[in-house]
């Protein structure tokens, strides 16, 4: 997977989904034609309507940026491939999913790692919001294969990382404080502390209150990058020390607690 097949996907499920928004307008019209009597049907047409051409609009926007990427990605080296933990600065992009689907790339467009939902059953789609905060979610961290290497189960208080050489168990301290979130891993005796904008989507993680370990912007992607990624606004997690691969995978793990309550 390469940024040019992403811009390709997200212009296919952008079509898929303004082409099913055209189904109830369709019907009513024909309906109302059939049945003049019940022609005020028109106005429930209007959200629809507006929706397909906004889905209309995106589908032409990433059917650009796919093909302005497309001879960029073929001309560029071949990804080294990785592991996701070994990469500096990785660019984070969305898939649709009722609850989680992020992609991590390196600065070259090249796929370094997936972070999703496991459990992505249709039925999750239809969840409020609120039952959903209710189950474990169980997320899994896979490689640019797409082989899986390691779960992430997110519980009520804690965050359990299942698949390494060593379980790992983060404990909530104190419960989504506005601005921050603070975990503690006792078996290491490690803190790990998330400082969060309440507005926007940048957040930063402290690990025993020291300097900045991680950080997550979005609006300041280096301008090298833009040859493969077309949306400035594109999210980029930095690790700022060295940190080993547990420590990375926590870091991970905790974002990805994170946005899977913030707007993307």
């Amino acid at each position: 997977m390469n940024m040019h097949r992403y811009y390709k996907q997200k212009a296919i499920i952008a079509l898929n989904a303004g082409i099913a928004a055209l189904i109830p307008p369709i019907y009513f019209t024909v309906y109302g034609l059939i049945d003049p009597l019940h022609r005020y049907f028109v106005w429930l047409l209007c959200p629809f309507l507006v929706y397909s051409f906004i889905c209309y609009y995106v589908f032409v926007l990433n059917k650009k940026r796919s093909e302005e990427t497309k001879s960029i990605m073929e001309e560029a080296a071949v990804s080294l491939e990785k592991d996701v933990t070994s990469i500096e600065k990785l660019l984070i992009t969305f898939l649709p999913s009722p609850n989680l689907h992020m992609q991590l790339y390196d600065h070259n467009g090249y796929l370094a790692g997936e972070l999703r939902d496991i459990n992505q059953k249709a039925v999750r789609w239809f969840m409020p919001y609120f039952a959903e905060k209710l189950l474990t979610k169980t997320y899994g961290l896979y490689d640019h294969s797409g082989r899986l290497n390691t779960t992430i189960l997110i519980k009520k208080n804690t965050i359990e990382l299942i698949g390494l050489d060593q379980k790992v168990v983060l404990h909530f301290k104190d419960q989504r404080s506005k601005g921050f979130i603070e975990f503690l891993d006792y078996e290491r005796s490690k803190s790990y502390y998330l400082e969060h904008a309440l507005f926007r989507m940048d957040a930063k993680i402290f690990i025993n209150s020291s300097a900045e370990a991680a950080v997550l912007q979005k609006g300041y992607m280096p301008l090298s990058y833009q040859s493969f990624f077309k949306d400035a606004n594109t999210p980029l997690l930095t690790f700022h020390r060295e940190l080993n691969h547990i420590e990375k995978i926590s870091v991970l793990a905790i974002f990805a607690d994170y946005l899977s309550t913030v707007d993307h």
